[in-house]
């Protein structure tokens, strides 16, 4: 059929059509170029040449202090066989599980690691995999999608969310593990042993017609926003059941039973410090501390009951026992190739060298931001960053070693040290990949191993 032989209202009707659908691909089209100016603006801070001093990964202290073997690796299906399986499930959220899942081992790293009710429980943005000691899969999780929609002016389409930011292995309740994430666009999500979405809060939606916005209206637009900035899972009140915690920009800190009811709320424009749930003085019940400096101590009812001046760091903290078996609480700065322990009291715990965390840049390389000129900085440091930290038995009647494992922000290596009470680094290996996860597993003969997440691949460490 001609155009011409049509109606001229069925022809004005296709012709507004025809623009609207020019308009939506140009929208999208504006949209997506501004997200890769944005990006390929900042990839020289994130793609660099690793700098001589970290091209071989291997052990570089203490060799045959630890016995390193593979304790799991994932396993990656070709991409015919990934839409092969995502075709027989007729479900589309399921099979936006399956695809993503398969996308997201070959870009993302393991997350976190934990022990629960002597299974490893190993979880990532491609999943969750429940292990047996032996390092057997049980069980494979995948995370269940967020129908989230994308607006450009009137227009709105729905489409699945799979992104997982901050994720971390939680306990619901007594030996019932679960998981949360959250992000500053996809709000606070909290997932059950199966994956499945059981609470959710702060979500914001996109509309990708606010990147024709000028500078002043998106300035006003951010500051009256309420995105999330961190969140935390923990039993506060002693009844074995956790509780949700949510702290969001221009709102404050808000704690919610596990019905979604919420117990206290209070007012805080920035509240962007990492939170802790752990019981800090030894006394059976935790507490909500927000780490920084000065760290504060919030009761179960929300109430201040502490202020920590010497601060608590974001990232390694551990308790340990003074001489007259009491709590102690210590945080840990790991800076300019050196670690350094303190307690509440400042009194120095530990101090080690930290060698090759903080190394000159092979391609040092100025960044502007876009639009900004103003703003710009020159990297020319390699640094790890957000250091994990675990206590562990390696020999019987010693004290606990202190493993400490640090990721790169922008190379794919990690350093893995070892420490003993006094300080003196006994291991440390340079790692082939990311690695951002460390657990302890309980062993024979009332020793430990360590188990270390990278970015495929689960290392165990054993004495020898």
């Amino acid at each position: 059929m001609k155009f011409t032989k049509l109606s001229p209202k069925t022809q004005n009707l296709l012709g507004c059509g025809v623009l609207l659908v020019a308009g939506f691909l140009g929208l999208a089209g504006y949209g997506v170029w501004k997200l890769y100016s944005f990006f390929s603006n900042i990839r020289a801070a994130v793609s660099r040449e690793i700098p001589d001093e970290l091209a071989e990964a291997k052990v570089f202290r203490g060799d045959g202090f630890l016995r390193k073997t593979e304790f799991f690796k994932l396993t990656k299906e070709d991409l015919f066989t990934t839409i092969g399986k995502s075709t027989e499930t007729p479900d589309e959220k399921e099979r936006q599980k399956i695809v993503q899942s398969q996308i997201a081992k070959g870009i993302y790293n393991f997350a976190d690691l934990r022990v629960v009710a002597g299974r490893i429980v190993a979880a990532g943005e491609f999943g969750a995999y429940v292990l047996d000691p032996a390092g057997n899969l049980e069980r494979e999780i995948l995370f269940e999608p967020t129908v989230r929609k994308i607006k450009i002016g009137w227009y709105e389409k729905e489409s699945y969310e799979t992104n997982l930011d901050n994720l971390r292995i939680v306990e619901l309740e007594k030996n019932r593990f679960g998981f949360a994430s959250f992000g500053s666009m996809q709000g606070f999500r909290v997932f059950d042993e199966n994956g499945n979405q059981i609470w959710s809060y702060g979500r914001e939606e996109t509309d990708l017609s606010n990147l024709f916005d000028d500078e002043k209206k998106q300035r006003e637009r951010y500051e009256k926003s309420t995105h999330v900035l961190e969140a935390a899972v923990g039993d506060l009140d002693g009844d074995g059941v956790s509780e949700y915690v949510v702290a969001r920009k221009s709102d404050g800190i808000r704690v919610f039973d596990r019905d979604g009811r919420e117990k206290w709320f209070e007012e805080d424009e920035f509240p962007s410090r990492r939170l802790l749930i752990v019981d800090l003085d030894g006394d059976g019940r935790n507490e909500l501390v927000e780490t920084g400096s000065p760290a504060k101590v919030r009761d179960a009812a929300g109430k201040i009951v502490r202020k920590i001046e010497n601060g608590i760091s974001e990232t390694i903290n551990f308790q340990t026992e003074d001489k007259n078996k009491k709590k102690v609480f210590v945080s840990c700065i790991l800076d300019q190739n050196r670690l350094t322990c303190r307690d509440e009291n400042k009194q120095t715990v530990l101090d080690g060298a930290a060698p090759l965390s903080d190394v000159p840049a092979k391609n040092p390389q100025t960044v502007t931001m876009p639009d900004h000129p103003e703003i710009s900085y020159t990297n020319d440091r390699e640094r790890t960053y957000d250091e994990r930290a675990v206590r562990v038995a390696l020999a019987k009647d010693r004290p606990k070693y202190l493993a400490v494992l640090a990721s790169f922000i922008s190379i794919p290596r990690a350093d893995l040290y070892v420490y003993d009470e006094k300080g003196t680094l006994v291991y440390h290996e340079l790692l082939p990949e990311d690695a951002e996860t460390i657990a302890v597993v309980p062993a024979a003969g009332g020793t430990d191993e360590i188990l270390v997440g990278g970015k495929d691949t689960i290392w165990k460490y054993a004495a020898p």
